[in-house]
């Protein structure tokens, strides 16, 4: 497709209504050209590039619907989910994770010898940490919830679990669950696609552990979450982040996210939460993987710990205590009833 057929509606547009971007437009419509010759990683990036500068001028498009609309079409098709829909070269495990290019968190296992995110969730110390602390989940029963990329799901049948049922809301985590489930032959999990809240309301059995890694955090009502744990598993491992007031407030990164406090109560325990909100170009992106509300409310590590202590939990232990983490502090627990 060539430049111009993107280029010269949308530039006019650009220079009469949104001057300052007309040089992204000229950036993304080059790309755009060119974009059926991209390798797949490359691809990923421009169709990030895309949806911020949609996002960036979306004001706009609703006052004046014209020619660029017509154009933005044709560049949101050259670089979204149409080139997507049919692989031309022969299978392999890396056109599978290229689906969702440019949106993994995860490091996939090396033996997949493919290209995915940076972090290391698939061998994470933090889990290897709790594991060991809980006394293992082999022949177990383990509820894992948010479980992202599957990469802890993953380090749970390494681990000898008898089953693990894991619950992610996220559709586009969802999918790249059952991805890596194919990829690595997992035979011990179910994903199941849903908010695990609700589950957690409606659940009438115990799981042996259960996995909340990454999502207290993201709760609009933590404590109550907290309860509905307590209920359901004997031993939780538990990644967050807390609210501290002295940490938050130097941290500039996240200090203008949090807005107010409340007083929450759940089971006979009450303790003051933190409202923070999540900035709308995060929510906005396609790679987002927080909260299922536009805010959600953090709590204090003193009140995790008394809550669950509340809530019949005898021994809790605490590791990987990260007072400086760039996206709030945060630490890994884990809770068992004896």
């Amino acid at each position: 497709m060539p430049a111009p057929l993107i280029q010269a509606p949308l530039e006019g547009f650009m220079r009469s209504r949104c001057p300052k971007q007309t040089g992204d437009l000229r950036v993304i419509s080059a790309w755009s050209s060119d974009s059926l010759h991209m390798t797949p990683r490359a691809r990923g990036l421009l169709k990030r590039l895309v949806e911020g500068w949609l996002l960036s001028i979306r004001s706009e498009l609703r006052t004046q619907p014209t020619d660029a609309e017509r154009a933005l079409a044709v560049a949101a098709e050259l670089c979204g989910e149409k080139l997507s829909r049919f692989v031309t070269s022969a299978p392999s495990a890396q056109n599978a994770v290229d689906i969702f290019s440019g949106e993994w968190s995860s490091k996939l296992p090396d033996e997949l010898n493919v290209h995915s995110g940076p972090f290391l969730l698939f061998d994470d110390p933090r889990l290897h940490w709790a594991l060991g602390a809980i006394g293992g989940v082999r022949g177990k029963e383990v509820l894992e919830l948010g479980p992202l990329e599957a990469g802890h799901t993953y380090m749970l049948e390494a681990a000898g679990v008898k089953h693990v049922t894991a619950i992610e809301a996220n559709v586009r985590a969802f999918l790249k669950c059952l991805i890596v489930k194919e990829l690595t032959k997992l035979q011990a999990a179910d994903f199941l696609c849903g908010n695990f809240v609700e589950f957690l309301e409606q659940n009438n059995r115990t799981y042996d552990v259960a996995l909340a890694c990454g999502v207290l955090y993201h709760m609009t009502e933590p404590l109550r979450f907290l309860e509905l744990l307590g209920k359901t598993a004997d031993a939780l491992v538990i990644f967050t982040h807390y609210y501290d007031e002295e940490l938050i407030r130097r941290n500039q990164r996240v200090a203008g996210f949090f807005q107010g406090a409340a007083q929450a109560r759940a089971g006979g325990f009450s303790c003051t939460v933190y409202r923070q909100t999540y900035p709308g170009e995060a929510r906005s992106c396609v790679a987002f993987s927080g909260g299922t509300q536009p805010f959600s409310y953090w709590m204090q590590k003193a009140d995790i710990i008394a809550a669950l202590e509340h809530f019949g939990f005898r021994r809790i232990e605490t590791s990987h205590d990260e007072p400086e983490h760039q996206n709030g502090p945060g630490f890994s627990l884990i809770a068992c009833r004896s």
